[in-house]
């Protein structure tokens, strides 16, 4: 005659071991569509997306070698591209960028840049004052949709 505990007892142990295993197989399964959707997904979101401020669009970025090429490939839609170095040449970012248009006074701020910062103004005569760290760097520039400015800013105090 057999035991109706012993049944249960068995019963209980085949139950448990069917749930270890289907959750063991949803974890993986949930494990595989994880990285197939991560696959996915960066293939599919684009980089170095211009950004628009009023009459102002722009890209920043350039982290690693993708979004750099990414960047680099619409150096031609903009007309001042300013690169971030370090003294070693090697790239920086962080910096925030004040672009003062000398005629209107007018500002345009874009913080957290680069290494790459590519901008459109409307032509005319601007300051540009950037700021990384305790460092600040200032320069004068004139844009001219017919000549694009190409401008270097080397922290010196950036290692």
């Amino acid at each position: 005659m057999r035991n109706s505990h012993q049944d249960s007892e068995n019963s209980d142990v085949v139950l448990l071991a069917f749930n270890l295993v289907l959750v063991a197989l949803v974890c993986m399964m949930i494990g595989i569509s994880s990285a197939y959707a991560d696959d996915n997904d960066a293939a599919q979101i684009p980089l170095a997306q211009p950004q628009q401020i009023g009459n102002v669009s722009f890209v920043s970025g350039g982290i690693g070698e993708d979004e750099s090429n990414a960047i680099k490939a619409q150096a031609s839609n903009f007309d001042l591209r300013v690169t971030e170095t370090q003294r070693d040449g090697a790239y920086t970012s962080g910096a925030i960028v004040i672009l003062t248009d000398n005629k209107t006074r007018e500002q345009f701020t874009i913080g957290n840049t680069g290494p790459l910062l590519y901008v459109n103004l409307p032509n005319g005569a601007y300051t540009l004052k950037a700021v990384n760290g305790s460092e600040e760097i200032t320069r004068q520039i004139k844009v001219n949709a017919h000549k694009p400015v190409n401008l270097n800013l080397v922290w010196q105090e950036l290692t």
